[in-house]
């Protein structure tokens, strides 16, 4: 999935709109916000970050679930087949467990941008082309 950020229209009360568009199999699913033009760089610059930071926090989650799972496959001699599915669960639950974590961050931290930027969520009536 990829995030782009766009300036797409300024109002004349020096508040912008910035659009949000995340990209996931050729659907676009966009997102409007509406803020002070001086804060549009720096709120792009956090959104852009809190990306990164979330995808960064799966990748190492998948990590630690599958370090796990061939710790737990490959601890003992005996009956390598029982622990070696074993560990595939616990790694299983370990990944999902950070899955979890990683949507309730990305959320909170979503909202912190908002709220620190004072931007707003809004919806735009007109559809723009694609």
């Amino acid at each position: 999935m990829t995030t782009g950020y766009n300036i797409i229209k300024k109002l004349p009360d020096n508040k912008i709109i910035i659009e949000e568009t995340k990209k996931n199999n050729s659907k676009t699913h966009p997102k409007y916000y509406l803020l002070n033009e001086e804060h549009a760089d720096l709120f792009i610059k956090n959104k852009k970050n809190s990306d990164l930071l979330t995808k960064t926090q799966s990748v190492l989650s998948m990590v630690v679930a599958l370090s796990i799972a061939l710790y737990v496959g490959m601890r003992t001699k005996t009956d390598k087949i029982k622990n070696t599915l074993f560990g595939i669960g616990a790694g299983a639950i370990t990944f999902a467990g950070g899955e979890i974590f990683d949507r309730w961050f990305k959320k909170n931290t979503d909202k912190r941008i908002l709220k620190l930027f004072n931007a707003k969520e809004i919806q735009l009536d007109d559809k723009r082309p694609e």
